[in-house]
């Protein structure tokens, strides 16, 4: 549950910065995480890829880096907090009417699996609710990221629809599975986790 606007409960969000560019390169040159939320050709990323990645990031609605929250039993340190990932809501200008936006997420390998994705949707999801005055959310996953697809279903999300073969992946070709929430489903899960009236 999300407790101030730019956190949870492990979970600091934070604007992006150009200083963020070796961090976003660090990612890109991860073949596996970024082959999981990239559907271009694949290829080696560089410095400038980077930068477009974090440019695209500061001119969606909402970009932010994901951050460790401080452990408060640990002695006081100067050293800022761990990058672990960065997160999206998408609204193209001309679409913003609309009150719809994307999200986009990516989670560096060492902290998958440990529901920081699970955290982050949800604060994503109280954000683009409660203050980016959204109607919609919808994110996409491609056929072969399982992992993905049971998140977004477990978080409540419908599976709207599915782009069948339409990326081509390691000799396959891959299908890629559309998911929306709509405000009012939001509110009546939190209702239903006891979260807001």
């Amino acid at each position: 549950m999300p407790n101030s606007v730019w956190a949870s409960d492990r979970l600091i969000f934070r604007a992006i910065e150009p200083e963020d560019d070796a961090f976003f390169h660090a990612f890109k040159i991860d073949a596996p995480t970024h082959l999981n939320v990239a559907f271009g050709t694949p290829k080696p990323q560089g410095k400038k890829d980077a930068t477009r990645t974090r440019e695209s990031l500061q001119n969606s609605l909402l970009g932010v880096a994901i951050t460790l929250r401080p452990d408060p039993d640990a002695a006081p340190t100067t050293d800022p907090p761990v990058t672990i990932g960065f997160t999206c809501l998408r609204a193209e200008d001309n679409m913003r009417h609309h009150r719809c936006a994307a999200v986009g997420i990516s989670i560096g390998k060492q902290y998958q699996g440990k529901g920081y994705g699970t955290e982050t949707i949800r604060w994503l999801l109280h954000w683009g609710f409660r203050y980016g005055n959204l109607h919609r959310v919808e994110m996409e996953a491609f056929g072969w990221n399982t992992t993905a697809i049971r998140l977004y279903e477990h978080l409540g999300f419908t599976m709207e629809g599915r782009k069948k073969e339409c990326l081509f992946f390691d000799d396959k070709w891959w299908d890629v599975l559309m998911f929306g929430m709509l405000e009012g489903t939001w509110r009546e899960m939190q209702e239903k986790r006891g979260i807001e009236k």
